[in-house]
């Protein structure tokens, strides 16, 4: 897990959150960012009671500055198998709970890209200590005691972690 303070600077994190807030001012209607706003990202009930979220997802062109330092700091010049970049706002009561990030294995997993292997995180916003909204890793701690790895929310800030080493949830 690597965190990386000053990734994006102020004014581009506040262009980002302008990009969801107000799409139609900044963006033309066929690359405006897609909004999922629904308590569900997945079809089952374990996803269904797994995420209350408000998600946009963003055309490449329209976030280069994020495409830019991501990039740079992943080595990787090519962009042809990264997901789409998304922009996810959790309101006060809203989360997402334990989960693995990486993709459910299958029989066509290899012919859709593969899995999952780097995911990045950028915030936005700020949230202080006791605002929520931490990045929690419960393979990272101790579980009776309840003490897990946290990464609280920095405005600007990156958290770059690797879900499935080897290719291997």
């Amino acid at each position: 897990i690597i965190t990386v303070d000053d990734f994006l600077t102020d004014e581009e994190c506040d262009k980002y959150v302008n990009l969801c807030d107000k799409p139609k001012e900044h963006i033309s209607s066929e690359n405006r960012p897609m909004m999922i706003s629904s308590k569900t990202v997945g079809k089952d009930k374990l996803s269904k009671s797994q995420r209350t979220s408000t998600t946009w997802f963003h055309h490449f062109k329209n976030v280069p500055e994020l495409m830019a330092k991501a990039s740079r700091l992943l080595g990787v010049d090519s962009i042809d198998r990264w997901e789409e970049p998304q922009t996810v706002r959790y309101r006060e009561t809203e989360k997402y709970t334990w989960h693995l990030d990486a993709l459910a294995p299958s029989e066509d997993l290899q012919q859709k890209g593969g899995q999952r292997t780097a995911t990045m995180l950028v915030y936005l916003t700020d949230m202080g200590e006791n605002g929520g909204g931490a990045s929690m890793f419960r393979d990272l701690g101790d579980s009776d005691s309840g003490s897990f790895l946290k990464v609280q929310p920095k405005k600007g800030s990156a958290l770059l972690f690797f879900p499935s080493a080897g290719g291997i949830p």
